[in-house]
């Protein structure tokens, strides 16, 4: 014997629900999971920040200890100088240059030497 309409709307309604109610507990999986990589990026940048700062601290032969030697060290990193052309670069970004030629320079030795 064949469904009536109202069995039918019954039956469509309830997998309707069942379809919501799942779609809903992916969108909880989704969130939950952008939650962790976010806790894990803010770890893994942590991590590199203080890295980075005891590398600075290190190199300078001194720790920069209070929020004033930190707010000297940020103005003269982000100080302006011209280079040899008259364009205008921060010696943070002067340094950043730097540090990119050091590593291009260091991965063409390794490849000179195989």
């Amino acid at each position: 014997m064949a469904a009536t309409i109202d069995e039918q709307i019954a039956r469509k309604r309830a997998a309707a629900d069942k379809q919501a109610a799942r779609a809903a507990a992916l969108k909880k999986e989704l969130r939950d999971l952008e939650r962790k990589k976010a806790a894990a990026d803010r770890k893994a940048r942590t991590h590199r920040l203080v890295e980075v700062g005891a590398v600075l601290e290190q190199a300078a032969g001194m720790p920069f200890d209070t929020e004033d030697l930190r707010r000297a060290l940020s103005e003269i990193l982000n100080e302006q100088t011209a280079d040899a052309n008259g364009n205008l670069h921060t010696f943070g970004e002067l340094i950043a240059g730097a540090c990119r030629t050091a590593l291009k320079e260091g991965q063409s030795e390794r490849h000179d030497h195989i």
